[in-house]
């Protein structure tokens, strides 16, 4: 009983795990590949690229491929004279460099109290519903 019980969860796990990954394969298919893009297109993409990033109906499912469009690669080192970290990034046609400042050992990143007393009120109103 517990067996029969445990190959039916078993199976619907798996029958969902199909469904996910045929969704991302369709998302994965509907993005546009950089060559396909021509110089025209990614000139007219880079002149309103502002505007259409920061405009208050776009979102995250617009932003995605819009990234994965104009960046080729991010290549990235570490520069241990100076404890930074560099990214070069391969957009079309043009590269940036981005230095971050490293960690130091020792260093942590913690979050604020008034966040987690809110995430703990929000846990305390999450479990009365």
């Amino acid at each position: 009983m517990v067996a029969a019980e445990l190959e039916l969860r078993w199976n619907r796990a798996l029958t969902r795990v199909g469904e996910i990954e045929s969704r991302i394969a369709a998302q994965d298919g509907s993005t546009l590949e950089p060559s396909l893009l021509s110089p025209i297109h990614a000139a007219a993409l880079a002149a309103d690229l502002k505007t259409v990033w920061s405009a208050p109906t776009t979102d995250a499912r617009l932003k995605k491929p819009i990234v994965r469009t104009v960046i080729h690669e991010v290549v990235t080192d570490i520069d241990e004279e100076v404890s930074e970290i560099v990214l070069l990034i391969h957009w079309i046609g043009v590269h940036t460099e981005l230095r971050l400042p490293r960690r130091r050992r020792g260093q942590r990143n913690s979050t604020s109290a008034d966040i987690l007393a809110a995430v703990r009120r929000l846990v305390l109103i999450a479990m009365m519903t």
